[in-house]
């Protein structure tokens, strides 16, 4: 019996229903692990090296463009301390400053949301709201994707109880 099935949003005609994804303890281990790598990396933001030969105006917009908000220097500041090394911190915020703007578009928002990322409410009052409508827009949308998602994977997993009866 021939049988239709959708992964993702590719459709694929099959004989065989879509392959089960298993998941094993081991795997949850080394996912949280390195979720918990991921979360103690983020604590520093810069090593002595980089705190001692960084561009903070460079690093502000880099940030900025990132859109991390505008107290996220005191990361840096906390980086850079451990060191004897002092942050530019007029500089970094010109350069935020300019970061920040590329950022906060209507355009960026609406991708930022499509890819169901979260917003740190870091965009300054005169372009808040347009970011923020269009970044909702965007969120809308990643969550109906994920939601059609879900409803596929049920039919699948229903197609393939139907077709291990027959």
């Amino acid at each position: 019996m021939t049988s239709s099935w959708s992964w993702g949003s590719d459709t694929a005609t099959t004989s065989r229903a879509p392959p089960k994804i298993e998941v094993h303890a081991w795997g949850d281990m080394l996912w949280a692990q390195g979720a918990a790598a991921l979360a103690l990396s983020n604590c520093q933001t810069l090593n002595e090296d980089q705190c001692s030969v960084t561009d903070w105006r460079t690093l502000g917009g880099t940030d900025g463009a990132a859109g991390r908000a505008q107290d996220y220097v005191a990361r840096h500041q906390e980086a850079c301390t451990k060191y004897g090394i002092p942050v530019d911190v007029p500089a970094w915020r010109s350069g935020w400053q300019e970061g920040i703007r590329r950022y906060c578009t209507p355009y960026n928002g609406l991708e930022v949301g499509r890819r169901g990322s979260s917003y740190a409410n870091s965009c300054p009052a005169d372009l808040a709201v347009s970011f923020r409508e269009a970044y909702d827009t965007g969120h809308q949308v990643w969550s109906a994707r994920i939601e059609r998602d879900r409803i596929q994977r049920e039919q699948n997993m229903s197609l393939e109880d139907a077709l291990r009866l027959d």
